[in-house]
């Protein structure tokens, strides 16, 4: 299979780093364009029409634009050939389902939860917030995920999926807030040796 001319617009420590990870993983080059949330480089009519929202990540694959980090990570994850998407229909559902798991049920309270509390002074806060995304990690999502992980090296085994890509996002950021287990802690101090995991926040 032929994978695709590809330019993600890249900013560091975003959605977008997911990207750039799993194109590492997938042996896939690129073109990164840094472009960055704060100054309007998100904003222009030349990016909206590529997002409508003017978020990242953006990428062009082959000149077409396609945005939703899980949606690319995706198509990026079904160039590779060395079982990056598991063949094997149960091992792929099972892999889809993670990662769909982080793509909608995760990442708006996690990153959310993040940035309130690392970058937002007190009184202007979303204490509710906050406080419902820690109850949901250390109830349902630590216990689970860490139940999954159990003592293997990545979530379906001992080769990276695209799973671990997409819920090893969210888990770096519980555990920036403390919302991890010693078994999920070690799983993302795993995956942070990776040098696609290195290469997708090296700008930031």
């Amino acid at each position: 299979m032929t994978a695709p001319k590809l330019k993600i617009f890249h900013m560091p420590n975003t959605r977008s780093a997911r990207v750039v990870w799993c194109a590492h993983e997938a042996s896939i080059d690129v073109e990164l364009v840094a472009v960055n949330l704060r100054n309007g480089d998100t904003k222009t009519p030349e990016y909206l029409a590529m997002h409508p929202l003017g978020k990242v990540p953006v990428a062009l694959m082959d000149g077409a634009a396609i945005f939703e980090s899980g949606a690319i990570c995706h198509v990026l994850a079904e160039q590779s050939d060395d079982g990056f998407l598991p063949a094997d229909p149960l091992a792929r559902a099972r892999c889809l389902s993670l990662a769909w798991f982080a793509g909608t049920e995760l990442d708006r309270g996690t990153i959310n939860a993040f940035i309130h509390t690392a970058f937002r002074p007190e009184g202007q806060r979303d204490e509710a917030m906050i406080a419902a995304t820690r109850t949901l990690w250390t109830e349902t999502v630590t216990p689970y995920l860490s139940g999954v992980l159990g003592d293997q090296t990545f979530l379906l085994g001992d080769r990276i999926t695209l799973a671990d890509i997409m819920v090893g996002y969210d888990c770096l950021y519980a555990g920036k807030l403390g919302l991890l287990d010693e078994n999920l802690s070690a799983y993302v101090a795993r995956l942070a040796e990776r040098p696609g995991f290195q290469a997708a926040f090296a700008m930031g």
